[in-house]
């Protein structure tokens, strides 16, 4: 019997940027388009094929987020199921969650997806009930993989309540209770995943291969110096050429014979074509298209001696400037965010810091000073960076410190990309040296904080070095005990009571605000409330948030904490609500408490004012207007 192939479809997608819209924007773009073309744009890395779900075939494009689908596995019944979810989350992204969280919901609901199309489970959006059922066995599937240990615990919790979670946002106007007869993957225990401190030789190797290809590269980009060109990689002299490996190792030599030292056209270690004859010799091709390939490669070597910005060179580039980054991050104490989100100002001075051995770069963008402190030893590293940058950039403008690159492309693509530590060691793993495994962001950050504080820098040091409070460094970097974690919340405490009659602070809907656009944690914070300038709820983690001791302030923590209150309704049972919120609502009642302690006149105004937000619905005019914006979008209920 004869069988029709079935061919991937490449549809004709609607992409809708959410950074380009206000929520309205947003929910009115996503309404006109077609749901199972529709993309959500979230940032400069991560696009969320919301479509390719409307298909229970769909493949992954390489290096692509949109996916191929096989049209005659359209499920029309997913649309309006597809449509509830999408205006039900960017209802969150712009009012409680953060796009790093979105795109783990969406990571999440993908999988689960992608669980009940191979395990016959397709009609899962049909009804309510055919999704509780997908649940059940979906969870079923999760606790056999624990069991296993194929699956952690803690991942098979998130796994599980995403998909229950779900269900409220793909059926909500439904009554169903996703949970029940759902065999729960308790997450008791602390599951948090720690970073190991690196010791001194996993600092030698990382910083000592990425100083090295800095020093070695850059110098040959900057002056373009003429390939071949011969570096010293760890004391091993390799040659710099224009072919598919930029240079070899001695490891890679052996490791991948048939790319190097078995290449038919280069002679890696000597660092140049081999003779036209042996090549000849060496092929099974005709003669006439080795020596077309060999022209060709001798072209290569010419144009790229004579173009100052040919692709050879820009991956080098890039090379270089990844390589530079881990440099950075072990110097400035830095973590991932911040060395992303650092904006570039040519007009940057290097002056003393108050710490001795320490300098201080110093830039302004957008009207607020930046100011990163690094070793004084750093400062020509970090002047060599610059001219790299420059190199990078050329004609291009771009805003931050740090370069997004498409090295395939060759262009400047805006912000770092995400992981870029991460990706330059699987590049130097397979390219340079197969044994090595690197170090990450969270390291690279550690090492310098117990550095710093094991040869005996004060605290207060080191949180001024590492940009970020004393009670977030003892807190993160500390075996967690009780003695700890009281420190902390008292240090937090005094700070806020010391700030009760400083008026200087500009007012906010949550109280006080005394470094406006300069979000700083002041301890751990919970996902969903890290410190963010235009999501209020979460200033209260913040190390510039003040209260004072009178009745407006306290009107707007008391509005505040009743909003908070009111989300107990997007979640799936009181434990959900205590594990999203809870951290959020015992802060607020420790300010009240700490208030009526250094105030204890404030106890009655206290009392009177949560008498007429919780009963009287009295609340400030902000939270009062959020609140009636997200029961109308239904996000509350």
């Amino acid at each position: 019997m004869k069988t029709t192939e079935l061919k991937a479809y490449k549809r004709k997608t609607h992409e809708v940027d959410i950074r380009n819209y206000d929520l309205d924007g947003c929910l009115l773009q996503t309404s006109s388009a077609d749901i199972e073309n529709l993309v959500l744009r979230l940032d400069d890395d991560r696009r969320f094929d919301v479509g390719a779900l409307c298909y229970t075939d769909r493949f992954q494009l390489k290096r692509s987020a949109i996916k191929e689908v096989i049209v005659s596995t359209f499920r029309p019944e997913r649309q309006v199921a597809l449509k509830n979810w999408t205006s039900n989350n960017l209802g969150k992204v712009f009012s409680e969650i953060t796009i790093p969280t979105l795109w783990a919901v969406c990571d999440e609901i993908t999988g689960f997806a992608k669980w009940c199309d191979l395990n016959h489970h397709t009609d899962f959006l049909l009804s309510p009930e055919q999704y509780h059922f997908a649940v059940q066995k979906y969870s079923l599937s999760l606790r056999l993989r624990n069991n296993s240990g194929s699956l952690s615990k803690f991942r098979a919790n998130r796994l599980q309540s995403a998909a229950i979670k779900g269900g409220y946002d793909f059926f909500p106007d439904t009554n169903f209770n996703f949970s029940s007869d759902v065999p729960i993957i308790s997450n008791s225990g602390n599951n948090t995943k720690t970073t190991d401190v690196p010791d001194e030789q996993e600092m030698a190797s990382h910083l000592s291969m990425c100083d090295c290809l800095f020093k070695e590269i850059t110098p040959f980009l900057i002056e373009f110096k003429k390939f071949p060109y011969q570096l010293t990689i760890l004391s091993e002299a390799v040659q710099l050429v224009p072919a598919e490996y930029p240079f070899v190792t001695k490891k890679i030599l052996q490791e991948q014979k048939s790319k190097t030292s078995n290449n038919l056209l280069w002679d890696y270690e000597k660092g140049c074509l081999r003779p036209i004859n042996e090549c000849i010799d060496r092929s099974q091709r005709a003669p006439d298209q080795v020596i077309s390939d060999y022209i060709e490669a001798e072209n290569l070597i010419k144009n790229s001696n004579k173009d100052s910005y040919h692709p050879r060179r820009f991956r080098l580039a890039k090379l270089a400037h990844d390589s530079f980054i881990s440099l950075f991050a072990a110097n400035s104490g830095l973590n991932e965010t911040q060395i992303r989100d650092l904006l570039w100002d040519e007009n940057y001075i290097i002056e003393d810091s108050e710490n001795l051995g320490f300098a201080v770069i110093k830039m302004r963008a957008n009207g607020r000073l930046i100011q990163v402190q690094i070793k004084k030893t750093f400062i020509n590293q970090f002047k060599k960076y610059i001219e790299l940058r420059k190199y990078i950039c050329r004609h291009a403008n771009n805003d931050y410190l740090f370069v997004g690159m498409h090295k395939n492309k060759c262009i400047i693509t805006g912000q770092l990309q995400r992981n870029a530590i991460e990706r330059f060691c699987n590049r130097v793993t397979k390219y340079i040296d197969p044994d090595f495994t690197g170090l990450g962001y969270r390291q690279l950050r550690k090492y310098k904080s117990i550095y710093l504080l094991s040869v005996n820098t004060p605290i207060t040091v080191v949180s001024s070095i590492m940009q970020t409070s004393e009670s977030t460094i003892l807190a993160s970097y500390s075996d967690g005990n009780e003695r700890t974690a009281v420190n902390e919340i008292t240090a937090v405490l005094n700070r806020l009571v010391s700030m009760l009659d400083d008026y200087e602070g500009e007012p906010i809907p949550a109280g006080d605000c005394h470094s406006l656009d300069n979000p700083t944690e002041d301890m751990e914070t919970p996902d969903g409330y890290r410190p963010n300038c235009t999501k209020f709820e979460s200033c209260i983690f913040c190390e510039n948030f003040g209260v004072h001791a009178d009745a407006d302030s306290v009107r707007k923590i008391l509005s505040m904490r009743f909003f908070i209150n009111e989300h107990i309704t997007t979640c799936t049972n009181i434990d959900h609500f205590k594990e999203v919120h809870g951290a959020a609502l015992k802060r607020i009642e420790l300010i009240l408490n700490e208030l009526i302690t250094a105030r204890p006149d404030m106890g009655s105004t206290i009392a009177m004012i949560a008498n007429e937000v919780e009963r009287e619905y009295k609340l400030t005019e902000y939270w009062e207007r959020q609140l009636q914006r997200l029961i109308r979008m239904r996000v509350l209920k």
